[in-house]
């Protein structure tokens, strides 16, 4: 065996050596992101699930690819971890979506109740599921759903929800959340057909109460 031979060998084993050397880097890191991201799925759902009532104002704008300009409106909701979530719209129309576990109920600004159904209400529900799992610091039921993807930190944390498959992502592309401890501040939502809604959460100036007022469980029970 020439000098030549060997110098070739030693240069091969080096490289393995190396090679062997980063992949266990690069498996280190992947490994200590992924426990460093649980740790905060964590911390976040503990902060979520202190909460059993929130209430919150917001902004919701909608970019939808045959209008030059979103469609923008604002209300108010509140969540409570028994019943579900109140959406109300008060601006530029006055509409309320109760969104719950059985689905999702339509109460117009006359008193009429109509049960969502179609494309449009799917997409409500799934939406609807998302922010109730998250504010019941529930979020490992969206795990079958979706590939999740916790980063950041606990005083300002962000989620990436992808769907796993159909009929989910016939619709849904992907939706972002980003939140600080236990306030979810923001919402995107990236629908399969490239349209974009967008909803920016705005604490409630009204004292923090842990139970739904009378005015609110009536509401709630207005689902058919």
């Amino acid at each position: 065996m020439n000098k030549k031979h060997f110098l070739v060998t030693d240069f091969l084993c080096g490289l393995c050596a190396l090679c062997g050397k980063a992949f266990l880097l690069i498996f280190l890191s992947v490994a200590s992101a992924q426990a460093h991201d649980a740790a905060l799925a964590d911390q976040v759902a503990q902060q979520l699930r202190a909460l059993p009532v929130v209430r919150a104002s917001f902004t919701q704008s909608k970019n939808i690819a045959v209008l030059k300009r979103p469609v923008v409106s604002t209300g108010r909701f509140v969540f409570s971890r028994e019943h579900g979530i109140a959406w109300e719209l008060l601006q530029p129309l006055r509409i309320t979506y109760l969104l719950q576990a059985a689905g999702v109920t339509e109460i117009a600004a006359d008193g009429r109740v109509r049960r969502q159904s179609g494309r449009e209400a799917q997409g409500m529900y799934q939406v609807g599921k998302i922010l109730n799992a998250l504010w019941s610091g529930q979020t490992t039921v969206l795990d079958p759903l979706f590939n999740t993807d916790m980063q950041g930190r606990l005083e300002q944390w962000s989620l990436k929800l992808s769907p796993k498959s159909a009929p989910l992502s016939d619709f849904l592309a992907r939706v972002s959340v980003t939140g600080a401890g236990a306030r979810i501040e923001r919402v995107q939502v990236t629908e399969a057909s490239g349209d974009v809604l967008t909803i920016v959460f705005q604490a409630s100036a009204e004292p923090v109460s842990l139970s739904l007022t009378p005015q609110e469980l009536q509401l709630f029970a207005t689902s058919p």
